[in-house]
């Protein structure tokens, strides 16, 4: 089983094997066959996610800058964590860090040197990029647990 999971290139993943009954018929290398199966086989319908290092900054702008700003940011795959709005506008942004410098450069550009990333402490922070909802992880899961009862249980 170990060896399906290190072998399928998906991290942060669990197999869990409930066996109700027997199964020593098969014999240690029937079983070891059998649960590495059921693994591979809930594995092939398994649903994934890209994951990926964002580092946050801080940014400080205009009420007139700010669709630029948001423009910005959806091109090089950032995003807006939160916002405070007062005399000016406070952002909390979060960008790949591989795009951080070319950002950068674009937000001088757009604002004519008036703005820039201000770094915050304790980065960077690993943000699912194409969340998916705790029900669909739910039913991989059960999905996963599913099929595996039912090669062991021989319905």
């Amino acid at each position: 089983m170990l060896a399906q999971l290190m072998g399928s290139g998906v991290g942060e993943i669990t197999a869990v094997v409930v066996r109700y009954y027997g199964g020593i018929l098969l014999g240690t290398g029937g079983l070891v066959k059998a649960y590495g199966g059921g693994v591979n086989q809930a594995l092939r319908q398994l649903a994934t996610q890209r994951k990926t290092p964002l580092t946050e900054y801080t940014l400080q702008c205009e009420y007139g800058q700010l669709a630029g700003i948001e423009a910005l940011l959806g091109q090089f795959a950032g995003k807006i964590v939160s916002s405070d709005y007062q005399a000016s506008v406070w952002l909390r942004v979060a960008l790949p860090f591989t795009h951080v410098n070319a950002f950068s450069t674009k937000l001088a550009d757009f604002s004519r040197g008036s703005l820039q990333l201000l770094a915050m402490k304790n980065n960077p922070h690993l943000i699912v990029k194409n969340k998916g909802s705790a029900e669909m992880h739910f039913r991989a899961i059960t999905r996963i647990v599913g099929l595996l009862v039912i090669l062991f249980s021989g319905q």
